[in-house]
């Protein structure tokens, strides 16, 4: 009888501790990501050299729909820069861009081992982003639009109330945007986008981020 009691001690603390999130939680979250990726884009005779570099800052705010799901809200905020260099002019424009995004996200955690687990990410929102483009003409484009994504991650869970998460690049996402844009000499013009994309590829990993999470209640 003790060692049916004991068992049963040590498969109920064994679960607890593999669970994400307990109903009801309200889980506060912060993240950092940081990527890069760089493309040549051929104009017979020339090559049109691009590199982007950017960072984000992310807040979360989201509810545990059971112990492995967590729906919420997000906001988030960047800085990037774009260079495109010309081989057939030996010029160089750069773009200082900042952006904005909000809206609802949904997690689903799986677990892998004892406080281990993996995650996969739903978002859906709208962004906006502006930037500058120097030496051509002081031309400004601002982009603005509504995206559906989906990404995997990983989560360790440190204490009973603290989590660090390691997120990737998007398996696939679906963006509408606007692109408006203008040039110092008065020139404007408009261009809608439907896509559908994916970051898969060799550069995958160029993009990654880093995030913690507090269960609050």
């Amino acid at each position: 009888m003790k060692k049916i009691i004991t068992l049963s001690v040590i498969v109920l603390l064994a679960f607890n501790a593999s669970a994400q999130f307990q109903k009801g939680n309200k889980v506060l979250g912060f993240g950092f990501s940081v990527g890069s990726s760089s493309r040549e884009i051929t104009y017979d005779p020339a090559v049109r050299l691009i590199k982007n570099n950017y960072a984000n800052l992310n807040a979360e705010l989201g509810f545990a729909k059971s112990e492995s799901r967590l729906n919420g809200f997000y906001i988030s905020s960047g800085y990037g820069t774009i260079k495109q260099y010309n081989t057939s002019s030996a010029t160089t424009n750069k773009n200082q861009e900042v952006n904005f995004r909000a809206g609802y996200f949904a997690r689903k955690y799986v677990l892998l081992a004892n406080r281990f687990f993996v995650f996969g990410a739903a978002e859906a929102g709208g962004f906006y982003a502006a930037n500058y483009r120097a030496r051509l003409n002081d031309a400004y484009q601002q982009n603005f639009g509504a995206s559906v994504s989906l990404r995997p991650g990983l989560a360790y869970k440190i204490k009973e109330r603290f989590l660090l998460e390691l997120e990737f690049a998007d398996l696939a996402n679906i963006t509408y945007s606007q692109l408006e844009y203008e040039t110092g000499l008065g020139n404007k013009s408009i261009n809608r986008s439907f896509n559908l994309g994916t970051s898969l590829g060799l550069g995958y990993f160029a993009s990654i981020g880093i995030g913690a999470r507090i269960i609050l209640k």
